[in-house]
């Protein structure tokens, strides 16, 4: 079960997907009778990392990235689990001490006093919090990525390309200022 508070930015970021402009993927290149849908859908891309966390890197064939994705979530959910095991192993150890005046409930634990336990399962708690807010942080990201690769997936990266980048001089209020100057060029 997720916490609170992603479950809140899985909310957010459902209602975001739900309320996504499809227009904007419309490509008006021809005539004005004659639109083209991409092919390549960021909504579907969004929705299938909602849905599947990794399946819109899939979708957007980056496959190198899914096991990415899925090394992050599996590594911050199963620090999760650890981190929750030992917080409840010395919460619970602290609260049998503070009832029955300093006496152990776990003989593994009966040679640490009890502010020891009591900083140690403060510790686990600040970490298991932490593995949560980074398990919630790689999912987000991943949708994110998904969403953002989507829009870039026809973006035209031809070796035609170049960029120029000169020293120029620019006369401003009687003196002259440096700077650089930045060119894209297509060589065709």
């Amino acid at each position: 079960m997720l916490p609170l508070p992603a479950i809140k930015i899985l909310f957010l970021v459902l209602l975001c997907g739900a309320s996504y402009n499809s227009f904007a993927q419309l490509d008006t290149t021809g005539t004005a009778e004659e639109y083209k849908i991409k092919k390549h859908s960021p909504t579907k891309a969004t929705l299938l990392s909602v849905v599947l966390p990794g399946s819109g890197q899939i979708y957007n064939k980056k496959y190198w990235k899914a096991p990415i994705v899925y090394g992050g979530l599996a590594a911050f959910t199963i620090a999760t689990i650890d981190n929750d095991d030992k917080y409840q192993l010395y919460r619970d150890e602290y609260v049998y001490r503070l009832n029955n005046n300093d006496s152990t409930s776990n003989s593994n634990l009966a040679n640490f006093p009890t502010d020891v336990i009591q900083s140690r399962r403060d510790i686990f708690r600040r970490n298991r919090d932490i593995s949560i807010i980074s398990l919630s942080l790689v999912y987000v990201l991943q949708i994110v990525d998904a969403h953002v690769d989507a829009h870039l997936f026809e973006f035209n990266v031809d070796e035609n390309l170049s960029l120029n980048i000169q020293p120029q001089m620019m006369p401003i209020q009687n003196s002259l200022h440096t700077g650089l100057s930045l060119t894209f060029t297509l060589n065709k």
